[in-house]
């Protein structure tokens, strides 16, 4: 059986554009039925994210409900927007919650629902960092703000 919980860290952990797609691509499906490595190739899931999923589709063959039960809770979730923060930085800085790599930055690129907004700059590899983010906006088909201060 699908706990409200499990559907809830899934919606947490995997961005709200892939979410989306998950929602859509469960209708008219049997979830049981379906391999990971379908899943992944087919939604572009990381390997973390398929594994996630797969627990949940794996308990039940009716992906109406479960598209429903998902929308549901991403929709309630959407409704408490919180704001995340993160300093991330590259140096040789020890203090605690400070990360050090590029991956950190694109980590919460992807995750985010409705709005970055980035203060700073960027050292190097700003090609990299444009490219992360064209493909947020892409995906999410425009409704993402991207603010730079």
């Amino acid at each position: 059986m699908i706990s409200f919980k499990q559907i809830e860290s899934m919606i947490k952990n995997i961005p709200q554009h892939k979410i989306e797609k998950i929602i859509e691509y469960l209708k008219n499906k049997q979830p049981s039925t379906l391999s990971i490595t379908t899943i992944e190739e087919d939604l572009g899931l990381t390997s973390s994210e398929g594994r996630e999923i797969k627990k949940i589709f794996s308990t039940t063959d009716d992906g109406n409900i479960l598209s429903l039960a998902i929308n549901a809770i991403s929709q309630n979730q959407l409704s408490k927007e919180n704001i995340k923060t993160k300093l991330v930085m590259t140096g040789k800085c020890k203090r605690l919650g400070v990360d050090y790599t590029h991956e950190t930055v694109y980590q919460m690129i992807n995750r985010a629902k409705f709005r970055i907004i980035i203060i700073g700059y960027w050292v190097y590899d700003m090609q990299d960092f444009f490219k992360e983010l064209s493909k947020l906006q892409e995906e999410k088909e425009g409704k993402l703000e991207i603010h730079f201060i």
